[in-house]
């Protein structure tokens, strides 16, 4: 497993009017290299259950327990992450 050194978590969501689903990305910058999610469901703050996620896919060290692996994502970015509502879909 590789271990986060540094970390920076950006989130865009929109919502979709017509039928009332709001969609997401992530963009995590993670000691440096940058990692991008396709665009997934989830309002609210699941864009950071999503950066989770991607950090698990890549090989890095996030605990199995979602909840513990938000816990210390939280800690690790040090408050460094945000989410931008966009106004149409191709702007995430």
């Amino acid at each position: 497993m590789k271990k986060i050194e540094t970390l920076v978590i950006r989130g865009r969501r929109w919502f979709q009017k017509l039928y009332g689903n709001t969609y997401h990305t992530v963009t995590v910058v993670v000691n440096g290299r940058a990692l991008k999610s396709s665009i997934q469901y989830g309002y609210g703050n699941q864009y950071l259950v999503t950066a989770v996620d991607l950090l698990r896919e890549n090989g890095y060290d996030i605990q199995e327990n979602n909840i513990e692996a938000l816990r210390s994502l939280k800690e690790l970015c040090k408050n460094d992450y945000e989410v931008v509502d966009v106004p149409r879909k191709k702007d995430l």
